[in-house]
């Protein structure tokens, strides 16, 4: 109850940001993140981990300023929440400004063999779901959270322009075959951890990383098109949608394949604006954050 209360309190508050121009949104986020640079925390520790394993090749300073902008990016992606969960169908058209490969989405679509589109924790997927489920009859897998009460305010919010969200578990195999098969459109974020037995390890700038293999078991089951969606941050005017081809080695039978070809699609992804992935998280093995897990 206690966390269902912070986050709806946490949701009032973002909610007046709906109404400021993008610019001020993120000259306000930039103000943060400076902030949140000033103060330890083991995030930087992970931060400055993943990108010294991510980009051995540039030098600390290079990464450094990586770092400083992700951190400023973040911020500005918790304060475009206002507009994310409250904003109406008009102002969120006004905030996506250029859309380039959506006649992918639609080729995929017209040739009834279905469409799995996979995205990452890059720029604001939020404000991706909603686009698409604006425009396209589409299915979500989410991680739903164990709080009833902040779930059932998630789906409000993510399913407010249509579309459905399938929580992740024993039967969203199922359901997402039955839509693929159908011809029907679902979505992914694929970077996120997989559950014990459902991973692999495969190849992620360079370095193993622990990798989703549903999507490739999709992919082979149903034979369905799979595109990569990624939504990049245009500082101070609004977002940019862009949907590339994943590799057709998805499909592969075995397993490391698959998840190379995902993985290689997402990095292609993050190389075009790595400032603005998630690095937040621990992706590669335990032995690289050693000084986390030391304290």
């Amino acid at each position: 109850m206690k966390r269902a209360l912070a986050f709806i309190v946490i949701q009032l508050v973002l909610r007046p940001l709906q109404w400021l121009p993008m610019g001020a949104i993120h000259r306000l986020g930039n103000a943060l993140g400076t902030l949140m640079l000033k103060y330890p925390s083991t995030k930087h520790i992970i931060i400055k981990t993943n990108l010294a394993l991510a980009f051995p090749n540039l030098s600390i300073e290079e990464r450094d300023n990586i770092h400083q902008r992700s951190v400023k990016q973040m911020a500005c992606f918790a304060l475009e929440s206002g507009k994310v969960w409250h904003a109406n169908k008009s102002q969120l058209s006004k905030l996506v400004v250029q859309v380039k490969g959506w006649e992918q989405i639609e080729q995929a679509i017209g040739s009834g063999r279905g469409l799995l589109l996979v995205g990452a924790h890059l720029g604001n997927w939020e404000i991706l779901n909603l686009y698409c489920m604006q425009r396209l009859d589409m299915a979500g897998l989410y991680r739903a959270p164990r709080d009833p009460l902040i779930n059932q305010w998630i789906r409000k919010a993510r399913e407010r322009f249509g579309g459905e969200l399938i929580p992740s578990g024993s039967q969203s195999m199922r359901h997402l075959l039955r839509n693929l098969k159908t011809g029907g459109v679902a979505g992914i974020i694929a970077d996120q951890q997989p559950r014990l037995g459902e991973g692999v390890m495969a190849p992620f700038f360079g370095q193993p990383a622990s990798t989703m293999t549903l999507i490739g078991r999709l992919a082979q089951r149903t034979h369905c098109h799979v595109l990569m969606a990624s939504c990049y941050r245009c500082q101070k005017k609004g977002f940019e949608i862009e949907i590339t081809p994943v590799d057709d080695s998805i499909r592969s039978v075995d397993p490391l394949e698959s998840a190379t070809a995902l993985n290689a699609a997402i990095e292609a992804a993050v190389r075009q604006r790595p400032d603005q992935y998630l690095w937040r998280y621990q992706r590669f093995p335990a032995q690289h954050y050693g000084e986390i897990h030391a304290n």
